[in-house]
Formats: C-alpha cells, structure tokens, sequence
C-alpha cells in the first residue's frame, strides 16, 4: 500500500456530501448525541467546554519504567478516575464528550436559555472534581504518586457532528469553546476560565479568580481551589458533594479491578484496538503523530457570524475522513479525532531491530497529510487554502481502552503522546511538520530527512513537503546524473535514466513506488 494522488481525489470526492442537504438543528430538551446522522449537525447556541486534565499522568506513567506491577497500579488507578469522574458528570446533568487518555472533556448546555445558571453549574462542577482528586482519590491511591490535576473552562456556541471516513466516524463537538477550555489549561491544581465566562458568574464565585495574560489573553484562574476551603460556597453551590459517597464509590470501582487481572503485554502484529480493554494492555514503541487542521476555527467563527455552518461541514468532513484514510495508506492507525485534530500512531514493523523503518513510516504519514491537504485545498477551492500542522515523536508508550461499559475510548498513554501534541501546537505553523530531535537523529531515510531545519528550541521542522516535491528531487537527481553521465562520455545532449549509471538505491525505491502509489 501507499499514498496516491489520484486514489486521493477519488477518496475526496465520493466522500463529499455538500451537493446534498446538511440539516443544522437547533439544540433542544431532549436531544441526545448518540446515532447522530453525519449530514446533520447540532448547534448549541449556549454551553460550557471542560477539560479536566491529570498534568502529570504520563511523568506518573514513563516513571514506572518496565516494571509491570506499578504499571498496572497507575492503569487501574485511571481507569477508577475516569469512571468515578463519568459518575459526577452524570450527577451534574454534563456529558463527557471524549476521553484522550488522562484527559476528559466534558460539555454542558442545562439549562437552557440561563446562561448565567450554566456557567455557575460548570464552574462548581470544576471544584467539586478537583476536590474530589485532591480529598478523596488520591489519598486512596497513596501508594502512587499524587495525581495532580488542572481544569480550564470556556463558554460559547459550538457544533456537535460526526465526522470521518465510513466505520470510523467519531461524534466531535467544534467551535471556540472547545479550543479555548483545552489552551488555557495550565499548572496544577488550578481552575482556569476565559473572559467572557468570569464575567457571567456571581460575584462571591468571581472572587476566587484572579485575572492572568497567557500569550496576550485574559483568562482567570483559581489555585489549589476546594470545597473545604470554601465551606459557604459549598453550601450555596454543592451541598450534594459527598466526599464519604464518593469515598465509597472509588474503592468499590478499585476493588472490582484486581491487579492480577490486569495483562500488559508486547506486540508482534499491528496492533487492534478493539481487542484492548483496562484487562488487555499493550506497551510498544510507537510514533505518534499529531495533526492538525490549522486555520479551521476560524471558519468556524466566520460561518456562525455569517450563517454559513451548512457549508463547512463538509469540508471539516471531508478533510478528516481524508485523513484517516490517508494514515491507512501507509498501515498506520488512525487512533481519535479531537475536534480538527486526529491523533494516530506508527509502530510497524514491530521487531525492535526496524527501528528505522518505523520512523520512515511515520515521516510517510506526515507527508502523506501534508499532500492530502494538497489534493483538499484543490478541491474545495470555495474556502481559502487549509493547512495542516503535524507533530511527531517517538517512544514507549501503552494502548488501551478505557470509559464506561459499552463507550469505552481508546487511549494512548505516555510521553511521546504529549510532546508530539506540544510539538504541534507551540512550534508547527500549518503547513509544517515538526519532529522532535531524537527522531531526526534517528531518521536515517535521506530523502525526507534533508528536507529538515533545526528549530533554535532544539526540534526540527519541515515546510511544504508533499510527495509531489519529493518527486521532483527525484527527477532533478536523476537529470543531474544523467547529465553527468552524458557530459563525461562526451555526449552534448541529456539522456534519459535507462542510459545513464544506476541510479542511487533510494531513488530507484521512490521511482518504483511512484507507480504503486507513495510507499517510499
């Protein structure tokens, strides 16, 4: 298999619905996610954006090292937090919209047409969690070190749909708020909240914020918040917090779990995630690749001011399932979507002496996106030209699947996960790739990695490279050889690649793959 330009513009086009009619429904008492048509989008006028963030779950997890014992305690440990957390949610009249690892987002829109009752229920909802980690969780899980945690929180309009290519669409939410509540996530143990979500709030609520500049923004933030710091707050916002309840629930969800029963193991085959569950764990070393389409909210901020939601619908479709499938090209896996973001791993072959090949897969990924978003742009020529950002770094990580019964997420656990994650969203513009240093050092394809510049914060990065502009080096290098070759035999003329010297062995291999599709 491999990437192709022409099997991507068929792709394109046959998942392209716009022709047809995108019904955008107003969201309303009654309507639930679940079985959500992928031409019809729900648009919530007003809601709230919360991410509940374990900052420091994966330093918890790398630091076990290949000791399975404490691996298991750290996963059973994470998967009680996050059933215990999905109980508080549904307590509070929230739904969790998506799992990504230690991470939880979590949307509200009750009640409806009182803003100022929403913003007060998530805010509260907000203490009540982090005082539930702190109190409660973690001196039940003392053998472990403390989970600590942070929270931001945004309020706005924003779509709900489902995106992707047939059989592996995810139910999404898009808009400000749920780009705002993940960035101003930061610290531990703080609450942190924008602008225009401090200023809907009571004022008793408000004085527990202070007000900060993170990269020129406004937000408001609230440190080492509890309720038993609190205890008239909690008495005029929370009386139904029950730490002995949640106390109780927390250990019978543990015990339910025995340790013995947990299985980590290696892989000798591209790995299934359906197979995995918090008894079926696999560690391996993976890439992963984090990509983003760059640019989009904004269009989506645009088309809510202009009423034009039924017309991006498709391209944000569009653009994901193409990317999905284009991970697929190169047997690679598709793992989530987050919102415009898709997070996939490359771990083939899976002996540890392909090393090598592995991270040429994941670089084939990476260029495989990049003209993709070449071939999208090309067809949805109505909307500006569309970027995409991707981050890629290498490493130990787990897999597996986590969440209630029946709804479970697949997860992917460990250090590469955040830092190709931080790769892409503090030092990759769209249209770039940026890789980590120890996967450049480790990158021994020379005609991808030449296309790399050292960033002065130490990764390196590459612009604009599609499989279209490897071609041509491969045509340059073969016209430089064959020009060489006729020169020094006297011939004034250039002759083709079958009369000159044998090519290079990397460019006969790109030459090869050309034909069969892009599987350098």
């Amino acid at each position: 298999m491999g990437w192709n330009r022409e099997t991507a513009e068929k792709r394109i086009e046959k998942n392209d619905f716009s022709h047809e009619e995108v019904k955008v429904v107003k969201l309303t008492k009654g309507m639930y996610f679940s079985n959500l048509p992928k031409k019809e989008v729900r648009n919530c006028e007003s809601g709230t954006h919360t991410y509940v963030d374990v900052s420091n779950f994966n330093e918890i997890a790398s630091n076990c090292g290949d000791d399975k014992e404490k691996q298991k305690k750290v996963l059973r440990a994470l998967s009680v937090k996050h059933k215990v957390l999905n109980s508080m949610v549904k307590d509070q009249s929230s739904e969790i919209m998506q799992m990504q690892s230690s991470r939880s987002h979590i949307i509200n829109y009750r009640p409806f047409n009182d803003d100022e009752q929403l913003v007060i229920n998530s805010v509260s909802s907000a203490i009540s969690y982090i005082s539930y980690l702190y109190e409660v969780f973690n001196p039940i899980f003392k053998e472990l070190d403390d989970f600590r945690c942070c929270i931001g929180i945004a309020h706005g309009q924003f779509l709900v749909t489902n995106l992707g290519a047939d059989g592996k669409r995810e139910v999404i939410s898009l808009g400000l708020p749920a780009n705002q509540g993940a960035k101003i996530l930061n610290g531990h143990g703080n609450i942190s909240i924008t602008l225009e979500l401090y200023n809907l709030l009571p004022e008793d609520l408000q004085d527990i914020f202070e007000k900060k500049t993170i990269k020129g923004k406004t937000i408001y933030t609230s440190s080492s918040v509890r309720w038993s710091k609190y205890p008239s707050l909690q008495e005029k916002y929370a009386q139904d917090f029950d730490k002995e309840a949640l106390e109780s629930l927390t250990k019978d969800y543990r015990d339910s779990l025995p340790i013995n029963e947990i299985n980590i193991s290696g892989v000798n085959k591209k790995v299934c995630f359906d197979d995995l569950s918090e008894r079926n764990v696999k560690r391996f070393k993976a890439l992963i690749i984090y990509a983003d389409l760059d640019g989009f909210s904004s269009y989506i901020e645009k088309a809510f001011k202009n009423d034009e939601l039924k017309e991006i619908i498709p391209v944000i479709h569009g653009a994901i399932a193409e990317f999905q499938s284009a991970v697929a090209d190169l047997e690679a896996i598709p793992v989530q979507v987050r919102g415009d973001c898709l997070i996939s791993i490359a771990h083939l072959p899976t002996n540890s002496e392909s090393e090598s090949k592995r991270i040429k897969q994941a670089l084939q990924v990476a260029v495989a996106l990049q003209s993709s978003m070449d071939v999208l742009n090309s067809y949805f020529k109505d909307y500006p030209d569309l970027k995409v950002a991707v981050g890629i770094d290498y490493g130990n990580i787990m897999a597996t699947r986590l969440g209630k019964n029946g709804e479970k997420e697949k997860v992917i656990i460990g250090i590469p996960a955040i830092e190709s994650e931080s790769l892409q969203q503090h030092f990759c513009k769209g249209d770039e790739i940026a890789i980590s240093k120890d996967v450049y050092k480790k990158l021994d394809y020379e005609p991808i990695k030449k296309h790399f510049s050292e960033a002065k914060e130490g990764h390196f990065y590459s612009k604009q490279l599609t499989f279209d502009k490897l071609d041509e080096d491969l045509k340059k290098s073969s016209e430089n050889r064959n020009r060489t070759a006729s020169l020094g035999s006297g011939i004034a003329t250039v002759g083709t690649a079958t009369h000159c010297d044998p090519a290079p062995a990397y460019i006969n291999q790109a030459r090869h793959c050309w034909e069969d599709g892009h599987e350098l």
